[in-house]
């Protein structure tokens, strides 16, 4: 069964993944997930790697919207309540050798801070996504890396681009696909992924009938 056959309910408030979903011919219901999104990666941070960090993120904001449904779907069309539809959920970060996980930028010296250090290097840019089937509960996930390289640039380059471009919802201080797009030397991988959502990878992942993980808890 095709992607664009499934409904698919957006556990997201990111325009970038609303974007790419519907130059696939993708138009989703769009619910946010109320996340304290700092708090829940503090909590989930011990002990993972990056990949694992991503997926549990994006499930998690998945979770949230589910259990919203599932206590209460009388907001939803009748026909979202089929075994068609999926909630969805990403979470992306960007790692770097001299950083270590760089989420989103708390203050703008901490995007100066962010920019810096990812001047003339390579670092990686990891998407986790999340789907639940909504009639079933069953879940799964993945993670995929892409890897950019950024050519050497000054300070006045990125108070440009802070001024003109705030990135402080953006993992890592920027967005691919902006003005600072002409700072980027080369991307090995998926650019999509980067932007906030590899299409190509959530095609698979709701194409693999969800034999992995088990449904999500029933309601007591």
């Amino acid at each position: 069964m095709d992607i664009e056959t499934r409904q698919i309910i957006l556990a997201s408030a990111s325009p970038r993944r609303l974007e790419i979903l519907r130059a696939h011919g993708i138009e989703p219901v769009v619910i946010v997930p109320e996340v304290d999104e700092e708090e829940l990666a503090a909590s989930l941070w011990g002990g993972l790697e990056p990949q694992e960090l991503a997926q549990q993120l994006a499930m998690e904001k998945a979770r949230v919207v589910y259990e919203l449904i599932r206590d209460d779907a009388s907001g939803l069309p009748g026909s979202l309540v089929t075994q068609n539809t999926f909630i969805l959920a990403a979470d992306t970060i960007v790692c770097s050798k001299e950083l270590g996980v760089l989420g989103k930028p708390t203050d703008h010296a901490d995007a100066v801070r962010m920019l810096l250090a990812l001047c003339n290097t390579a670092h990686e840019v990891i998407t986790g996504v999340a789907a639940i089937e909504l009639a079933t509960g069953k879940r799964d996930s993945l993670a995929d890396l892409t890897t950019v390289h950024f050519r050497e640039y000054g300070l006045s380059e990125i108070e440009e681009y802070l001024v003109c471009e705030p990135p402080f919802d953006k993992a890592g201080s920027y967005a691919i696909q902006g003005m600072w797009s002409k700072q980027v030397g080369l991307v090995e991988g998926d650019l999509e992924n980067v932007i906030g959502l590899p299409h190509y990878r959530l095609c698979e992942l709701l194409n693999n009938q969800y034999c992995y993980l088990p449904a999500m808890p029933t309601k007591p």
